[in-house]
């Protein structure tokens, strides 16, 4: 199969001028030659074609950008503005001849039919191909990066049958199982005639779905001397630690660490922590004494800051003394000696609080248990379910229903049935009498 062929200038096959062509009259033109330039007659020339198309256009997309930020002339205040477009929402439908969701639109109806003639081995693919770039040129709405994007999610979760993707860092590389229907042929046409690798991702979701269908490729297009014209793996740990460092940016200069692949966490709290953990791992017999000059810190006084460490203490005792183990037996540390316990109870008042949520109450249950190790009370004593109990009570009395009165209101609420029964039998006993005059 030929490769595309570079051309020195793709506005001169176009017949358009470079320096005042606009990407409409780029899609305009390679239309119009697309009817004469058939793959199935000339493959070379319609390779030709397609590469010229796709290289006029970035470049005329680039001038229509620099024309677009030219200053706009000034509009006549007795114009009227023009109406809002109105936005149609985009409904989706699943297929499950194919397995995939699509959008009913004329992109989803091009990912449907691709999917459908690469689940068929991919036959006539030079008809094929020449289709997609038509029905890419009639509707403006087709963005071809998002089309190669679609291709390769679906390629991926036909091969990942096993879900290893779920259960990965989103940076890291795995295998997947070749498909049955991805023949050597479709994935040579999928590569070189539809460029299923050449539009590159921006987010490390993505980018880790492009190398790993990339890398189920490469051997395939290294047998048809292909590998040239596919590009290198997408850098997925480099996004993913953008984007990280996009979100928790902080002013105490948090961020990623590339070489350690981790979130460090440089704010008042999470310095505290890793302070706390280095003590730990030290293991030195004053670890109380240390922890006692760290919780003392000014930093860590103002009530964001102390509520956010009192709940990552709270979490880093419970998963240390085994709450979320699989047989949930209760154990202690030996870093996790009387004095300490005592030290943070006292510091945060975890055996006075139960929790205003489900999770915490389970949280603080747990940890009721841990406390009363040293501080001689049982988990389960009524001094820690004093104040859910007398909260939820109160609840209660608020929200009574009137079925809680007593008398004959309350069986007519409370047993609808009965009502009912007794009516029947009124009817009943009616036409009795009737009938017995």
């Amino acid at each position: 199969m030929t490769g595309p062929v570079c051309l020195t200038d793709p506005f001169k096959l176009l017949g358009l001028n470079r320096a005042t062509a606009t990407e409409a009259e780029v899609k305009t033109a390679y239309a119009a030659l697309l009817k004469t330039t058939r793959p199935e007659d000339d493959r070379a020339a319609f390779m030709a074609l397609r590469e010229a198309f796709t290289n006029a256009r970035a470049i005329a997309r680039g001038n229509d950008t620099r024309r677009a930020a030219q200053p706009a002339p000034e509009i006549s205040e007795d114009r009227p503005e023009p109406a809002p477009t109105p936005v149609t929402p985009v409904k989706w439908t699943f297929h499950k001849h194919i397995g995939w969701r699509t959008a009913d639109n004329a992109y989803g109806l091009l990912v449907k039919d691709t999917l459908e003639w690469m689940l068929g081995g991919g036959k006539d693919e030079d008809v094929f191909v020449a289709q997609v770039s038509e029905r890419m040129i009639a509707n403006e709405d087709i963005e071809e990066a998002h089309f190669r994007a679609e291709l390769i999610n679906y390629i991926l979760a036909k091969g990942d049958t096993e879900h290893k993707g779920d259960h990965l860092p989103q940076w890291e590389l795995f295998e997947i199982t070749r498909p049955t229907w991805l023949n050597d042929t479709l994935m040579v046409v999928l590569a070189n005639d539809l460029r299923l690798f050449e539009s590159k991702p921006t987010d490390s979701y993505s980018a880790r779905a492009y190398n790993v269908v990339l890398n189920l490729f490469q051997p395939v297009l290294d047998r048809a001397n292909l590998a040239g014209d596919v590009p290198d793996p997408v850098d997925a740990a480099g996004l993913f630690a953008e984007e990280q460092n996009a979100y928790g940016k902080d002013d105490h200069g948090s961020h990623f660490d590339r070489a350690e692949m981790k979130w460090k966490d440089m704010s008042p709290v999470g310095t505290a922590m890793q302070d706390i953990d280095a003590a730990i791992q030290r293991g030195l017999w004053d670890l109380p004494d240390q922890i006692k000059a760290i919780l003392a810190r000014d930093e860590l006084q103002v009530i964001d800051e102390y509520q956010d460490l009192d709940n990552r203490l709270r979490a880093k005792i419970c998963e240390a003394t085994g709450q979320h183990s699989s047989d949930g037996e209760l154990v202690y540390p030996s870093w996790l000696t009387r004095k300490l316990l005592v030290l943070l109870d006292d510091t945060f008042g975890w055996s006075r609080h139960h929790g205003r949520h489900t999770w915490e109450r389970h949280q603080f249950s747990w940890l009721h248990r841990v406390i009363a190790r040293n501080r001689k009370i049982q988990g389960d004593a009524p001094a820690f379910r004093a104040a859910p109990d007398a909260r939820f009570a109160s609840h209660g009395a608020r929200h009574r229903q009137p079925s809680e009165s007593r008398g004959l209101w309350s069986i007519i609420y409370n047993k609808p049935m009965v009502l009912l029964a007794g009516y029947l039998g009124y009817r009943v006993l009616q036409i009795v009498l009737r009938l017995a005059t």
